[in-house]
């Protein structure tokens, strides 16, 4: 139904529109509960982004892949976080690659 409201602007048949605004609200709130679960995560020191380490973002915080994708993108761009080993400011999809092309990525706090 996110995708669905996202892509086209159109909500549930059966859903009320009320219920839609809640649904756009809780998009944005994903995002924001995805950077504040970041900036507990990640410190001065260079955090490994593997699979186990994707994997226990995703569990832990009960949140999808596209709103810690949406969070760090935003984190890096507002110079509070960076990533060590690439330059990530031209990627503009899935800033996070863990185990891209057998090389994980480090993750730390600016």
């Amino acid at each position: 139904l996110r995708k669905q409201l996202n892509d086209s602007g159109t909500g549930d048949m059966f859903g009320s529109e009320p219920s839609l605004t809640l649904l756009e609200r809780e998009c944005l709130d994903n995002r924001y509960e995805a950077r504040e679960y970041l900036l507990n995560k990640l410190t001065k020191d260079p955090l490994l982004i593997d699979y186990d380490v994707w994997a226990d973002f995703l569990e832990e915080s009960n949140l999808y892949p596209v709103d810690f994708q949406m969070a760090i993108k935003e984190l890096v761009r507002e110079g509070l976080a960076k990533n060590v080993d690439v330059d990530v400011s031209r990627r503009t999809k899935h800033i996070i690659k863990p185990n891209w092309a057998n090389k994980s990525e480090k993750w730390c706090l600016t």
